[in-house]
């Protein structure tokens, strides 16, 4: 009895309803129009990519051949890096977005840059190892992060060395090292190579991926891209995915034999780390066999130096470790770096 004669009974309700109604449709028509206009251009666009009605064998034919002789022509531009094309041309992104379909086209440039990030991190997470060359302090060593090389300081890293050297003795007199001894340190030292080529060819499987379907979906209607994707190019691609993976497991398993070397830059690696040693070996007998003097008269400012040249050349050649296990792990870790950087791979695994 309170309420308002126009709030109540049913033909109060029903105007009510539908003026509450009609002011919801009316927000809502703007967006329903946008929406069946998208609907409208995805149709055309679906419409258009259907080409000339096919009616018998022969018509059907001749558009899958058509179909896939631009499909074809798309994917060598791609390959080979030719983006002239109006197909390469919209939508081209500066920061080289990967999760963009326009940058996924420019496919060997994707690859090219996929290639080098794959170099970087071959570089600086391809070792198990990174040795300090300044001697930080003696201690044994701990397993750290499995995803970045773990830190040595140089008396750590040739205790690391004793140990392998320890495991592999053979006939050699003590001084010397097992020839094979390199092997195991190289094996030891490269052992995240596999994991990070198989996260590389991880990559550029899904880039070529959502490449030849993006290009299908741009080419053809959605039921023929269906059918194509299933019956002809999945197969054909899991079939050269397969053979990715297996000339990646052929060459881990080269790296798995014992590492022979023709490369003038081994020798070169061993040699300039000698010299380093010998470098610091003198520079600290100079240092020890250097005095310096005021000169009485002249205050502060005029200072007399002294250098024993006879001491010196005595101490640098008295300086050698008298430690034969020593002095084999020294030379054993100067030939571990010079096969590691000549093995380790300077050019791209993907072409």
């Amino acid at each position: 009895k309170c309420l308002p004669a126009d709030c109540v009974g049913i033909d109060s309700l029903r105007s009510r309803l539908s003026l509450l109604l009609f002011e919801h449709v009316k927000r809502e028509l703007p967006k329903l129009r946008q929406d069946l206009e998208i609907a409208l251009s995805e149709a055309r666009d679906q419409l258009e990519l259907l080409g000339k009605a096919r009616s018998s064998p022969s018509e059907c034919k001749a558009y899958l051949a058509q179909l896939s002789l631009g499909y074809h022509n798309i994917c060598n531009a791609a390959i080979n890096g030719h983006y002239e094309g109006a197909y390469f041309r919209g939508g081209t992104d500066r920061t080289f977005d990967l999760s963009l379909p326009a940058t996924i086209r420019r496919t060997r440039a994707v690859i090219q840059s996929l290639n080098t990030k794959f170099a970087e991190e071959m570089r600086t997470k391809g070792k198990l190892y990174e040795v300090d060359s300044r001697d930080l302090g003696v201690g044994k060593f701990s397993k750290g992060d499995p995803s970045k090389a773990q830190h040595l300081s140089k008396s750590e890293a040739l205790q690391w060395v004793h140990e392998v050297i320890v495991r592999t003795r053979g006939k050699e007199l003590i001084g010397n090292f097992n020839p094979l001894v390199i092997g195991e340190l190289f094996w030891e030292q490269s052992s995240k190579w596999e994991k990070l080529a198989a996260a590389h060819v991880d990559r550029v499987v899904d880039v070529c991926n959502r490449f030849l379907k993006t290009l299908l979906h741009d080419k053809c209607p959605k039921d023929v891209a269906t059918r194509v994707w299933s019956s002809i190019i999945e197969d054909d691609l899991n079939n050269r995915v397969a053979a990715a993976y297996k000339e990646l497991k052929q060459l881990v398993e080269e790296e798995k034999e014992y590492p022979i070397n023709y490369n003038h830059y081994y020798t070169e690696t061993i040699a300039a780390r000698r010299r380093e040693r010998h470098k610091a070996s003198l520079v600290r007998c100079v240092h020890n066999n250097t005095t310096e003097e005021q000169i009485e008269g002249y205050g502060d400012e005029v200072v007399s130096t002294t250098v024993d040249i006879d001491q010196i050349v005595s101490d640098f050649f008295l300086d050698a470790d008298p430690n034969m296990e020593d002095f084999s792990c020294e030379e054993a870790l100067d030939c571990l770096m010079g096969i590691y950087h000549v093995r380790l791979p300077s050019s791209p695994l993907i072409e």
